[in-house]
């Protein structure tokens, strides 16, 4: 102690301020780095927390890209789909529209046909009276004499069988 008191340091006063030092680390302690350490162990733990959800955030992003190039996809294949089904929807509509379009013609030719047929008979049998009677006077000049309705219906009925042959 006279060691200390030859420096001037009065024993007294050094160890009430190493005890007002301790009283003062204590109270630091309590009060001040005790909070503080609490307050960045939350700041740290709040940070931790905010990194993971960034993580899963991130996570959601990438899987909602995987989804949306599936929707994509799919959207595309549908589409084709349907795209696919309107082309052979208008084929078979253009295919019914073709066969409907030769039945009808075919009904047209068939019945132009068969108009030309019935004009062509009827022509025939106006050809046939116009060679019965061409006949009868031809025959009635040849032979000059008269002929009786008998022998009339007969040369009539040669003349035709010859003009359909």
């Amino acid at each position: 102690m006279e060691l200390l008191e030859s420096f001037g340091i009065n024993f007294k006063l050094l160890l009430s301020q190493v005890v007002n030092f301790f009283i003062l680390l204590l109270i630091l302690y309590k009060l001040v780095y005790k909070p503080l350490i609490n307050l960045l162990d939350q700041r740290q733990k709040t940070i931790k927390e905010s990194l993971e959800k960034a993580d899963q955030i991130k996570q959601k992003e990438a899987d909602l890209e995987t989804r949306e190039k599936e929707i994509v996809v799919k959207a595309k294949e549908e589409a084709y789909k349907i795209i696919q089904t309107a082309k052979e929807e208008g084929d078979k509509i253009r295919a019914e529209a073709h066969n409907k379009a030769k039945e009808e013609s075919k009904i047209l030719i068939d019945k132009t046909q068969e108009t030309l047929k019935k004009e062509k008979e009827m022509m025939l049998d106006e050809l046939k009276g116009d060679v019965a009677d061409l006949a009868v006077l031809v025959s009635k000049q040849v032979i000059q004499r008269e002929i009786n309705s008998e022998i009339d219906q007969d040369l009539i009925k040669k003349a035709i069988k010859e003009a359909r042959n």
